[in-house]
Parts: C-alpha cells; structure tokens; sequence
C-alpha cells in the first residue's frame, strides 16, 4: 500500500496552476474516467448523470480543484459504486477537502436512503433536549419513547440523540440512543473535531453518529448490506483520516503520457508493495419506507 506522500505527489504532478486551467483538466480527467467509472457503478445509476453531479460538485468548490487528483477520482468511484450523488438536494453525501485530500463524507440521509434498499421500515431520529421527557426500557420489552416539550422555552439545550427503526417482518422496533457526551466522545476521534460539520452542522452531525451505530448492527445478506456497510467504512475513515487503499486502476486514469514523471511516479509506488483494494465487508442492515426526521437535517 502506497503511503499518503506518493498519492498526493500523483495528484500534484498532474494539477493545473490556475482555476480554469484545473477546471479544463479535470474535466478530462472524467472523460479519461468514465470507461472504468461504468463498471463500477451498480446496475442502474446513469455514468453520465453522475459524471456531470460530480463535476458540478467539484467546481462550485474551488477548495476541490486545490486537492490531490489521485483523492478526487477516488471520492468520484466512492460515490459511483455506492449510487449516492454528492451535494444535491438530496443530501445523501459531501465533497469535502481536509488537508490536501478530497473525502467523500456520508449524509444521514444518504444512510436512509442505502438502508431503504434492504428491508420496508420506517427510521426516525431525534434531538432531546433538557426541557423533554424520555423514557427508555431494555430487555425483551425494549423501547424508546420521547415526550418532547412543544413550544420549546427559549434556551434550551440538546442533552441527548435518538434512531429508532420499525422493519416489517419483525416483532419490534429497535433503537439507538447517545448523550450529548457519547457524541462528544466520537466527535474527539474526528480529524476535524474543531473544523467542518462538527462545528456548522453539530446537531445533524450527531445524528449521523447515532444513526451509524444502530444500522452497523442490522443483520443483512452480504449481497444486500455490502453498500450500507461499505458507506459506514468509508464515512468513518473521513473521519478519521484512515488511509485508503491505493487503487492501481485510478493510478492509470492519471497517468497522461509515456514515459512522464507522473508514469514513473505512478509506477513506483505500484512496485512498492500496493495492492488493489479488497475491502472487507460487512454486514449491516436497515430498512426501507417512511421516514420521519426532526426538523431540516442537511448532513
């Protein structure tokens, strides 16, 4: 596996000095990718469409044009083989640049909408703040029940986030619930603790986090799951800055002329031990159907 300097070098020795030049180029980089973008991309989702989401994405953030290549076109096979489209209305993922990497981060709602693909459920989340009842039971009679206080006095503060799931075929629903601290607990491990989403969006970021845990534990078929769980894998990775599996078919996509610095450069940190990826699966699962959500949630 090659280490995150040789990546980073790939990208910088094919990038362009100015915006429209960068723009120029990486849209000829998608062209270069598209024959390889088609296999991968579930039955289904049109290479095209995604093509032309993702350039979209990438342009109306000038940070993207700044990334390594090697990480964009990574992030563009990411959202492909999910069948998940980045920073649309939809919401179901992000583009988003720390350091000199691209990352293709999760939105809850592109969680819902993989988890949808397994089982008919209906998944609701929540935000309990001080003011609010909640009562929890465990056992064989497991159950989550929230009483909000509706209007909401001035002031107040969320103590606590909720994901319940209802799937048809089975005898109940399941839940997940963290405090505030669980959440603070995670929201530590994150690369951009203090940066991003955790700071804008903290409320949809700690639904995310709770959400996450309960669909890792839903049983599913590896054909059925493999997506969800795979979204999770990546999700957490962002997070965290885990380095990714360096993909030789991406590194060809790169690759401009023979013989170029970039040939070599490429070809090296192949020779030097990298593999493609084959990562493990596994098994998560979750539903499909209604979805009932507190209040706007744009992570």
């Amino acid at each position: 596996m090659a280490n995150e300097r040789d990546k980073v070098a790939v990208g910088e020795l094919v990038s362009l000095p100015t915006k429209e030049k960068r723009v120029a180029n990486f849209r000829g980089l998608l062209d270069k990718a598209a024959p390889s973008l088609a296999k991968a991309m579930p039955r289904g989702v049109n290479v095209e469409r995604m093509m032309a989401v993702f350039f979209n994405s990438v342009t109306r953030k000038p940070d993207l044009l700044e990334c390594n290549q090697y990480s964009v076109v990574r992030c563009l096979f990411q959202s492909a083989q999910l069948g998940v489209e980045p920073d649309t209305p939809l919401q179901h993922c992000h583009l988003i640049k720390y350091k000199n990497d691209c990352t293709l981060q999760m939105g809850y709602r592109g969680l819902i909408y993989l988890a949808n693909n397994i089982a008919p459920s209906t998944i609701q989340t929540g935000i309990v703040y001080d003011c609010d009842k909640i009562e929890i039971r465990g056992g064989t009679s497991a159950s989550l029940d929230h009483y909000p206080q509706l209007p909401r006095p001035e002031g107040v503060k969320p103590v606590g986030y909720y994901a319940t799931i209802e799937q048809v075929g089975l005898p109940r629903a399941e839940y997940e619930y963290m405090t505030k601290d669980d959440v603070d607990k995670i929201r530590r491990k994150s690369r951009a603790a203090e940066s991003g989403p955790w700071v804008t969006d903290y409320d949809q970021m700690a639904i995310k986090t709770v959400l996450k845990r309960l669909l890792k534990r839903r049983p599913a078929s590896a054909e059925t799951g493999q997506q969800l769980a795979k979204a999770i894998e990546i999700d957490n990775a962002a997070e965290v800055g885990d380095a990714q599996p360096f993909d030789d078919t991406i590194a060809d996509i790169l690759r401009e002329e023979p013989d170029s610095k970039t040939d070599r450069l490429a070809e090296k940190v192949r020779t030097n031990g990298t593999t493609k990826a084959e990562g493990q699966r596994t098994s998560a699962q979750s539903p499909t159907g209604t979805v009932a959500m507190e209040g706007e949630l744009p992570i």
